[in-house]
């Protein structure tokens, strides 16, 4: 996986999946293993099948955020405007944020990678307390919490009982 700079910034992503776009026109074989290896439409073929594909700018799109471990680009602009924002530097303001992709809200789905990513950057954005703690999964801190206090497991957070949040979320599933 490629990592993303400190302060990534998306013209400059955009100019990089511009130019991987260009160099797939031209038959580049670095550009044809980049899809390869990134884009599932283009995993086991052999350059001639991945002509054949017609790759477009939304593919090239989507093999940039997959290079740096993100599902889609529509993710990656989403992380690059969440650590280029002065809300993430807040952590009361970077919590929600972070719940949201979490755990979807409304109509919106759960992004677990991009929750991943963020968590990656800002480990802290899932410690202090025990919502938090089920948002990630952390057993142990759950079983601290309880230990201290049962009647937390009753406790309601962002309308979620405690214990529904790690039933419920995406996190439970990460490897640490």
């Amino acid at each position: 996986m490629t990592r993303l700079p400190e302060r990534p910034n998306l013209d400059h992503l955009r100019k990089q999946a511009k130019e991987l776009l260009r160099l797939y026109q031209t038959g580049d074989s670095i550009a044809f293993a980049r899809f390869r290896n990134s884009l599932p439409a283009a995993r086991g073929k052999d350059d001639a099948g991945i002509t054949a594909l017609g790759l477009k700018l939304h593919d090239a799109q989507s093999c940039i955020a997959r290079e740096y471990g993100l599902s889609s680009w529509r993710n990656l602009q989403n992380y690059v405007d969440w650590t280029t924002s002065r809300v993430s530097q807040s952590r009361k303001d970077a919590v929600p944020l972070w719940l949201h992709d979490v755990y979807g809200h409304q109509q919106d789905r759960p992004r677990p990678t991009l929750a991943a990513r963020k968590l990656a950057a800002r480990p802290e954005l899932g410690q202090g307390d025990l919502f938090l703690a089920c948002a990630i999964g952390d057993e142990s801190a759950v079983a601290r919490a309880i230990a201290d206090d049962p009647a937390c497991v009753n406790a309601v957070t962002q309308n979620w009982p405690v214990l529904a949040a790690n039933r419920y979320s995406i996190c439970r599933h990460w490897s640490r």
